[in-house]
């Protein structure tokens, strides 16, 4: 299903929930939540380095899709743990280079990327909050396989009575695609990253 379309209907979705409870006030505390997210806009692939020979390839990232399950758990009065599992698909442009021919040839292809999360998410001003911590990746494309990341957003949130939670933010997040990896791609002799940031909207319930 095309990316675009998929972000509206799940944008339409919020919007009908959230007119359908708008008659209640925000719920106290519950300790569980079960929901999931999207998250969307812009991707940059940095290589770490390359030892260039005849033939060689440069990437280039463009934009992201991320859909994912959540779950979070209450460790104190304003803390939550959370974790769940998401797939992020990544726009890319490999450009080839040949010795000898001046032509350059580009192609656009996906890079999948599998995580599960480990964050703390920090509750303030009743409304907002801060959301932060480290993922591991799995990312079977361009030669690598195991990766880690590091990510940080900031959002708001509101819960109805009706346990219905929904939230929006935006989020930094960094991915280290070859840092345990003995495998690289190419002829890279660095650690090589896939960067993103972007906007987050989520959906779920408390209980």
């Amino acid at each position: 299903m095309n990316k675009n379309i998929l972000i509206r209907k799940y944008t339409i979705l919020l919007i009908l929930i959230c007119i359908a409870t708008s008659f209640y006030a925000q719920e106290g505390q519950r300790k569980h939540y079960l929901g999931s997210h999207v998250s969307f806009d812009r991707s940059d692939y940095l290589s770490g380095g390359r030892v260039l020979g005849s033939d060689w390839k440069d990437y280039a990232a463009t934009s992201y899709f991320t859909i994912g399950l959540d779950y979070a758990l209450y460790i104190s009065n304003i803390t939550e743990m959370r974790t769940g599992l998401s797939v992020t698909s990544n726009d890319m442009r490999q450009t080839n280079h040949y010795f000898g021919d001046w032509k350059t040839y580009e192609y656009d292809q996906k890079f999948f990327m599998f995580s599960v999360p480990w964050h703390l998410k920090v509750h303030f001003l009743k409304y907002l909050f801060i959301d932060g911590g480290a993922c591991f990746n799995y990312h079977p494309s361009m030669g690598y396989t195991w990766g880690i990341g590091a990510g940080i957003g900031i959002g708001a949130e509101y819960t109805f009575k009706s346990a219905i939670s929904v939230s929006a933010g935006y989020q930094f997040q960094w991915n280290f695609l070859n840092l345990f990896s003995s495998q690289q791609n190419d002829n890279s002799v660095g650690i090589d990253q896939l960067n993103q940031r972007g906007f987050v909207i989520g959906l779920g319930y408390r209980f």
